[in-house]
């Protein structure tokens, strides 16, 4: 069962730019078999998701959330759907403890996106499992998160991140078996019964758009441009890709 672990709709977080009704439509015609919303410090509501599942029974929709912590770093939590229990900039150790005590299951997202160290847990309490791959992360931070998952001994997952239907199951996770709810979702997780999933396809024909691109990216920052400056210029790169062009990073998706 392939599953896009980290999903956001323009319904409940402000950055997605595509409705719920769009991103499981395009998620059907990619290939996906399930799909996880990961709405910024929102829950879905029960009901709410349980419409948009019986307008779309080909697929399977799950609840998750993702939090962004005191530290300014960012975690999947999935199994745990009751609306309050987590807030925006808590503490790390607080969201593990709260997670952990209903028994669910959380992620680092992206980490290396926007700072070159990761994150510092809090004693021995540690995340279940690091994200080594989403459209949110190049090349030089998949290997480095790679090496993080190591060090930890976590498992480690790719998901599209996708905030726009363009980018939907870029990367996913594919399962074993078929995936009932949230529950079964977190069981299967961590005794890690998937293998990681990446479109070979369309990532390779994004990497050549980059590359294709960023000669005139490099020529902009040398000329004093900001990165937004870029963009408007360049607009199929994202600013996370001019960041690393101006930072001589790897820049390419990792594949």
């Amino acid at each position: 069962m392939l599953v896009d672990l980290h999903v956001h709709s323009s319904r409940y977080s402000e950055c997605g730019r595509s409705a719920p009704e769009e991103m499981v439509a395009q998620a059907i015609d990619v290939g996906l078999q399930g799909l996880v919303f990961t709405e910024h410090h929102v829950v879905w509501p029960k009901d709410e998701l349980g419409r948009l599942q019986d307008c779309f029974p080909e697929i399977k929709l799950f609840r998750g959330v993702e939090v962004t912590s005191a530290d300014g770093d960012d975690y999947l939590v999935y199994g745990v759907t009751e609306p309050g229990v987590f807030t925006p900039r808590m503490d790390v150790g607080e969201l593990l403890n709260r997670a952990h005590a209903r028994r669910g299951v959380v992620v680092l997202a992206h980490p290396f996106r926007f700072k070159q160290e990761a994150p510092v847990m809090p004693g021995d309490e540690l995340v279940d499992g690091v994200e080594i791959g989403s459209n949110n992360m190049l090349n030089h931070a998949h290997l480095k998160a790679i090496k993080l998952a190591e060090r930890w001994g976590t498992l480690s997952v790719m998901a599209s991140d996708a905030h726009h239907v363009d980018t939907l199951g870029l990367y996913a996770v594919r399962f074993d078996h078929s995936i009932a709810d949230e529950q079964a979702l977190v069981e299967a997780l961590k005794k890690r019964e998937f293998h990681r999933f990446a479109d070979v396809a369309r990532l390779a024909a994004r990497n050549d758009e980059i590359l294709a691109y960023a000669p005139e990216a490099t020529r902009l920052i040398a000329l004093g441009y900001k990165d937004r400056e870029v963009q408007r210029e360049i607009p199929c790169l994202t600013l996370a890709v001019i960041e690393g062009i101006r930072k001589g990073w790897d820049v390419r998706k990792p594949v």
